[in-house]
């Protein structure tokens, strides 16, 4: 479950429960042996819309693979070396959704409001130093940075079937700073109550991003006679 592709697309790390619980495993584009990278078990107990949230990703250097586990303070971002060394839990915890901004020292997430209102808030945040940066304050969910570090996309909507992809814009950062906001976020895509967005991965160029979509139809029966 939840692949995501190494920097220069020879290998794919993913989520499987083929020795057990659900662990961290990467496999090659050779068709060989996939390799388990650690013996940590990485809870996967809801559906798939909860599942998703705990999808590793690559950094864009190709460094670090970080993933959602729990740790000491609810679920927690924690890094692993590609090779499955080194597998450490960060200081970022009650995480729900995050992504890389640019290399293996700065990613951007969300997580809820620290006053207890239930709001949520997109945060900026430099792994070696410890600082971050409020980003943007609104519902949003499944982000994705754009590679060259110009924005960042996410979904966002008062009820999960009116969800559409929006953009961030982000200023550009130093290796040693965080990004800010650029503007205020532009609405992509506009389902009209007829369909709602999943997903939202970026294009190499950033140019373009490709999503899903979801389309929100049925049918509507009567039973004549019912006993």
């Amino acid at each position: 479950r939840t692949p995501d592709w190494s920097p220069g697309g020879d290998e794919i790390v993913f989520l499987s429960n083929r020795e057990g619980p659900f662990q961290l495993w990467v496999t090659g584009l050779d068709g060989g042996t996939p390799r388990r990278l650690s013996e940590q078990a990485i809870p996967m107990d809801g559906d798939w819309w909860v599942n998703a949230r705990v999808a590793p990703r690559w950094s864009s250097d190709g460094g670090t693979i970080a993933y959602l586990a729990p740790g000491e303070e609810g679920t927690t971002l924690w890094l692993i070396d590609p090779d499955g060394s080194n597998a450490r839990q960060t200081e970022l915890s009650g995480i729900l959704r995050f992504d890389w901004y640019m290399d293996s020292r700065r990613v951007i997430y969300t997580r809820n409001t620290l006053d207890g209102s239930g709001r949520i808030e997109m945060i900026a945040a430099d792994l070696q130093s410890g600082a971050e940066a409020l980003l943007l304050e609104a519902n949003a969910t499944e982000l994705s940075v754009a590679p060259n570090g110009s924005s960042v996309a996410y979904n966002s909507a008062e009820g999960h079937f009116s969800m559409n992809r929006y953009l961030l814009p982000l200023t550009p950062a130093a290796v040693d700073q965080l990004p800010s906001a650029a503007g205020e976020p532009e609405q992509i895509t506009f389902g009209g109550g007829v369909w709602h967005v999943h997903g939202g991965a970026w294009t190499p160029d950033s140019r373009q991003i490709v999503y899903t979509k979801d389309f929100d139809r049925g049918n509507l029966y009567v039973i004549d006679d019912y006993r």
